[in-house]
């Protein structure tokens, strides 16, 4: 394989393409906490997998006529219109943000699914215009319209924000800081914060 292609490889979960392995066929991860959640994931699919073949052989293997609307009920169709019980590619939803642990709405962009046919997407949240790669079983139905004007809003104030240099950090504070002995992102918590007299 040449370099280019090799480097061409990315994580599905970060897009970052520093120590990417395949995890399934055409399914790359790089290592450390994006592998890890993925682990986790599949093994916990598996165990309920398991669990509900146990329960489905107790029960004489016949599932019962609710099943459909109780899935239906858990993926987040609800009663929002805009979210179809399979989220597709175009759908507002809410996703929970890696860097903050918040939910937030968005718009799911694009939609794959892993070799054991785990569903994956990439959502944008709204007014920040940020992506992130989710499981699709992890999205929650949109809060509506005016959730999604209201988080327009807030994004706007955070960019006036930002430019204006207002917002005080302080240690404890999660953060993503550049690594220069490797040029790549982590994310991290601020240590400490030192200001600068001359101002």
């Amino acid at each position: 394989m040449s370099p280019s292609a090799e480097s061409d490889k990315k994580c599905f979960q970060c897009n970052s393409n520093y120590k990417v392995s395949e995890v399934d066929p055409g399914l790359f991860i790089c290592s450390g906490f994006c592998r890890k959640n993925y682990l986790n994931k599949k093994a916990a699919m598996a165990s309920r997998a398991a669990a509900a073949a146990a329960a489905g052989a107790k029960a004489g293997a016949k599932e019962p006529e609710s099943a459909p609307a109780q899935k239906e009920e858990a993926s987040g169709a609800g009663d929002d219109p805009a979210a179809s019980a399979s989220f597709e590619v175009g759908a507002f939803c809410r996703a929970v943000y890696s860097l903050d642990e918040k939910e937030y709405e968005g718009r799911l962009l694009s939609r794959d699914e892993d070799a054991e046919g785990n569903a994956y997407g990439v959502v944008e949240f709204v007014g920040y215009k940020n992506q992130e790669t989710v499981w699709v079983d992890n999205l929650l139905p949109s809060r509506g319209e005016r959730a999604r004007a209201r988080q327009e809003e807030d994004a706007e104030g955070a960019a006036n924000l930002e430019e204006g240099g207002g917002g005080e950090f302080k240690a404890g504070d999660p953060c993503v800081a550049l690594y220069s002995a490797d040029n790549t992102l982590y994310e991290g918590t601020l240590m400490d914060v030192e200001k600068d007299d001359q101002a």
